[in-house]
């Protein structure tokens, strides 16, 4: 047995007929330690299919094979390391109640019970599937809510309720799944509020509430989510506001509000750009004196910078300290991007190519200007025809990493400046046709991995210094 224990657990646990292992097991005490953990297993399932509380439902999903592992040929155990890890129910559309045998199954890290359209309560014993890390409940139109121990699943990573339209309420238990990335309420139509421990969710990074038509608010407690990278409120077609909590978000990066026919608050032109909604509701924060700037400083950066109108961050700027500190490198960057827009050697070509707004976030519908981290990371000016000569005032730009001159057919000089941009890694000057030379200052772009010179029929020659683009 020593041999091959490997094997045992790998293959013959997964894959021996149930009469060949239990005959052995009853000869060879080594080879029945190794197996106890997998055959009591079999024999849970086995008593969760026959339990009385099923009235047969289970039995008549999954059929009467005395082994779990042929269960719908195969589809409904999974077995791993020797243990039960997975277990499907799927469209067992007459079980009402799941049996509390389920808590026997220590092993369990998947229970599905997708399309378990009569299942009206979930047993107290789930809450003792300590390794369970993913409980998929799709579908289960009747469940009307979940019992508290949910909360002891402290390996649970995804909680799907996708259409349990029937969920009126989460309980406040959730606040204690510790691991949890994922919960999924996409459909969850009867959902009319969100508990206020949703915001103890610390690992939280997706929260899907699409179509929760009767969700008329979310609690203040969302902003403590700060690890939430999506936030889908789509077909949200009661919620009236936003809490301004939103606003601590600092890591958000996708915020869905589609359908949301009812909200008011932000106003609707900040709707269709996350920054723009995290940064107004950041803003609000800030000026109403509800946070610290150290409070909310990754919002300040990601958003704010991002997305709030620069007369808010001007203006608080004048007021706050420590917020002037943060968004001192930004504002400098937009005074740069004004200054080489508004610099006479471009004799205004660049200011006809993308536009007069004061704010360089908006240059172009915002396709020119990439702000990440509060400072100005790329600057696009496309087919900027009448471009002559790069302003040095580029220079300044000390954070830009990608510099996109492309089809600027005029542009027949590079300013020695352009050494300068210590964290530029990608130069495009794609289809620059007047552009007969590069300056030597090429060679100081250190960190400089990609260097585009596609359609530069004028280019006679490359300098010496470009040996020394080492990355």
């Amino acid at each position: 047995v020593a041999d091959v224990k490997k094997s045992i657990l790998n293959h013959v646990v997964s894959g021996g007929t149930a009469e060949r292992i239990d005959a052995l097991a009853s000869k060879d005490s080594a080879f029945a330690d190794i197996t106890e953990s997998a055959r009591a297993d079999f024999a849970t399932l086995r008593k969760l299919r026959d339990d009385d509380d099923t009235s047969g439902a289970i039995k008549e999903s999954v059929g009467e094979d005395e082994d779990p592992r042929m269960w719908r040929e195969g589809r409904s155990v999974t077995v791993a390391d020797g243990r039960v890890t997975m277990l499907v129910l799927y469209e067992c559309t007459k079980l009402t109640a799941l049996p509390a045998t389920i808590g026997e199954l220590k092993a369990l890290a998947t229970l599905k019970l997708g399309k378990c359209s009569s299942l009206a309560v979930l047993p107290d014993t789930i809450g003792e599937l300590g390794a369970l890390t993913k409980l998929h409940l799709y579908k289960c139109t009747s469940l009307a809510a979940l019992p508290d121990a949910i909360g002891e699943l402290k390996a649970l990573k995804s909680l799907e309720l996708f259409t349990c339209s029937s969920l009126v309420a989460l309980p406040e238990s959730i606040g204690g799944l510790d691991a949890l990335t994922e919960l999924d309420l996409q459909g969850c139509s009867s959902l009319v509020a969100l508990p206020d421990a949703i915001g103890e969710l610390g690992a939280l990074t997706k929260l899907d509430l699409r179509g929760c038509s009767n969700l008329a608010a979310l609690p203040d407690a969302i902003g403590e989510l700060g690890a939430l990278t999506g936030l889908n409120l789509s077909g949200c077609s009661s919620l009236v506001a936003l809490p301004d909590s939103i606003g601590k978000l600092g890591a958000l990066t996708m915020l869905n509000l589609n359908g949301c026919s009812s909200l008011t608050y932000p106003p609707k032109e900040m709707h269709g750009n996350v920054h723009k909604t995290v940064g107004f509701c950041c803003l609000k924060l800030l000026e109403d004196g509800k946070v610290s700037v150290a409070d909310v400083k990754k919002s300040i950066l990601n958003h704010v910078v991002s997305g709030g109108t620069a007369e808010r961050i001007d203006a608080l700027a004048s007021k706050d300290s420590a917020f002037a500190d943060i968004t001192e490198s930004a504002r400098a960057d937009f005074a740069t991007l004004r200054k080489l827009r508004d610099d006479d050697d471009t004799s205004g070509a660049i200011k006809e190519s993308v536009g007069e707004d004061e704010d360089p976030r908006m240059w172009r519908e915002g396709r020119s200007v990439t702000v990440a981290d509060g400072r100005v990371t790329m600057l696009v000016l496309y087919e900027c025809t009448k471009l002559t000569a790069l302003p040095a005032t580029i220079g300044e730009l000390k954070a830009l990493a990608t510099l996109k001159l492309g089809k600027c057919s005029s542009l027949a000089v590079l300013p020695d400046t352009i050494g300068e941009l210590g964290a530029l890694t990608k130069l495009h000057l794609y289809k620059c046709t007047s552009l007969a030379a590069l300056p030597d200052a090429i060679g100081e772009l250190k960190a400089l991995t990609e260097l585009n010179l596609t359609g530069c029929e004028s280019l006679a020659a490359l300098p010496a210094a470009i040996g020394e683009l080492k990355a």
